[in-house]
């Protein structure tokens, strides 16, 4: 009787030892293969300023909330305003209800929707106001497109077109040639 102790012992250190052998030791990898596509960072209330390389301020772009996705290099923003700079000076405003902010080492991307109201600071005079459905902003290259029809309002005039876009440094402004030719003069009371 003793025997079949030993022979059982020795089957469980035969296995024992078969086991600690054939078994490759679990691979630890603290960090998954690829990134998640859920949101690494959820933001309220935040500003981002954009300086040149001699320091002067390009934009300062600021939004109620903001969800940024790392794999995609981009930031979903929700109640965005934005103020552009021309040689330091605040020459443009912006307001959208929401945009995508892709970034590119080269050339980010400012993609807005919804209730867009873009308008030039100076005096009533020269003031442009845009309101569109969708625009694209370059914001490192100070240029803006349209990429649904737009409403242009000036003192005392309003009119549509398919297209616009915008130098944002020298206010050179470009509209589709199909421009509506119904242009709305606007009277003011005191003419």
């Amino acid at each position: 009787m003793k025997w079949i102790y030993v022979v059982l012992i020795g089957v469980l250190v035969v296995v024992f030892v078969y086991m600690i052998n054939t078994d490759e030791p679990p691979t630890l990898n603290p960090f998954p293969q690829a990134l998640s596509d859920e949101p690494d960072a959820l933001l309220t209330g935040f500003e981002v300023t954009q300086f040149d390389t001699e320091g002067t301020q390009l934009y300062r772009l600021s939004a109620t909330e903001a969800t940024y996705y790392e794999r995609l290099n981009r930031t979903n923003v929700l109640g965005l305003s934005m103020i552009v700079y021309s040689e330091g000076e605040d020459d443009w405003r912006l307001r959208a209800d929401e945009g995508v902010y892709e970034e590119d080492s080269a050339d980010p991307l400012l993609t807005l929707s919804g209730n867009i109201h873009l308008s030039s600071v100076g005096d009533a005079e020269s003031t442009v106001v845009v309101t569109t459905a969708s625009l694209n902003i370059y914001p490192r290259r100070q240029f803006a497109e349209s990429m649904s029809r737009v409403i242009v309002e000036n003192e005392g005039s309003k009119f549509h077109a398919d297209q616009f876009e915008v130098d944002l440094g020298t206010k050179d402004v470009r509209f589709s040639a199909d421009a509506d030719s119904k242009v709305e003069l606007l009277v003011s009371p005191s003419s």
